[in-house]
């Protein structure tokens, strides 16, 4: 059996540590939460800075991931506002942010603070 059809026999369950965080499902792996609210480049930046159980390929999650976030870890990702990784295609100075709880998904300036949290995906 091949490492990549082992991954697809195992998932852990959701909420269970695994591969440098916390399973979320669909592939998902929650990374650490950045401590105070940021502008979407600190967030990126950070993001993209994250080692965790020696895996460096975190980001920003995509709006869909924020999702699969707030359905997993409702308690977690109920009142606040969170980047994505998605800028706006006519915008440069917007990326998309999304308010879990009101599941209102709204471009916001850049420059404006928002929680983060790293995020990497791997083979399901």
């Amino acid at each position: 059996m091949t490492t990549s059809a082992a991954v697809l026999k195992f998932q852990p369950r959701v909420g269970r540590p695994w591969s440098g965080g916390v399973y979320a499902g669909v592939g998902l792996i929650v990374g650490p939460l950045l401590d105070a609210p940021a502008t979407w480049d600190a967030a990126t930046a950070w993001a993209a800075s994250v080692c965790a159980y020696g895996h460096t390929d975190f980001t920003l999650p995509s709006v869909a991931d924020l999702g699969v976030l707030a359905a997993a870890f409702p308690k977690f990702f109920r009142g606040d506002i969170w980047w994505s990784c998605e800028t706006h295609r006519d915008l440069a100075t917007d990326a998309f942010v999304v308010h879990c709880a009101a599941g209102i998904v709204a471009h916001w300036a850049k420059l404006h603070p928002a929680h983060a949290v790293a995020v990497r995906r791997v083979a399901t």
